[in-house]
């Protein structure tokens, strides 16, 4: 009787947690304004007009970046130099 009532308890379980995952997997779709809003927000407030700034690593050593709150030459944002 004992591994009968284990053996329903782990069916219900698992099909408990099948029901909860498939719940769950809903996905989520956002309009075009909130993409907007998101991708607004994600720019920050810098300048507009990326520039480089270096930086020191202990595991990459030297390195430069381009956004947009660097101060030197004007550059494509998102490059990354490795000296």
């Amino acid at each position: 009787m004992g591994k009968k009532f284990f053996g329903v308890i782990t069916v219900v379980a698992i099909a408990a947690a099948g029901w909860n995952y498939q719940q769950n997997k809903q996905e989520v779709e956002l309009s075009d304004l909130a993409l907007e809003n998101v991708e607004a927000l994600a720019s920050g407030e810098g300048s507009g007009v990326c520039k480089w700034r270096t930086g020191h690593s202990s595991v990459t050593g030297w390195i430069a970046i381009c956004d947009s709150y660097g101060v030197g030459y004007p550059c494509t944002c998102g490059d990354i130099k490795y000296y």
